[in-house]
């Protein structure tokens, strides 16, 4: 069926299986500089120049892959994840996503079929026991 100006870009059955995945809420923050009061910069995380702020969306989560090892001198794992939300221009592997207590350091963005539809971010967890 050739697309026409009066078709639908998603059909029903589409729009209801990503109601049934898309149940996570993530906050998306982007980091930005801050003088620390010594010369310096600390990395403070918010949306938009506002600090503390973030963008939040609906999204997936899978786990790929989780591995323990020595880090900071301590038992620490490591956790990969694909996470997925609606396409939005401007994400960057510079960002992180907040997911209740969890945060998930971006490490690559796909436009799936560069369709501008789905973002899939692969992501990092890392936290110490």
């Amino acid at each position: 069926m050739p697309l026409t100006a009066a078709s639908a870009i998603l059909n029903p059955r589409l729009i209801n299986f990503l109601k049934r995945r898309f149940n996570c809420v993530f906050l998306l923050q982007a980091p930005s500089g801050a003088d620390d009061g010594q010369g310096g910069k600390a990395t403070t995380w918010g949306w938009n120049g506002v600090a503390g702020g973030s963008l939040e969306l609906l999204g997936a989560i899978y786990t790929l892959t989780g591995q323990e090892r020595e880090a900071e001198g301590g038992p620490g794992v490591a956790m990969t994840h694909e996470l997925l939300i609606a396409y939005i221009p401007g994400v960057l592997p510079t960002m992180r996503i907040q997911y209740g207590t969890r945060t998930f350091d971006i490490n690559t963005v796909t436009d799936y079929g560069e369709q501008h539809l789905l973002l899939s971010l692969m992501c990092q967890e890392m936290y110490r026991k």
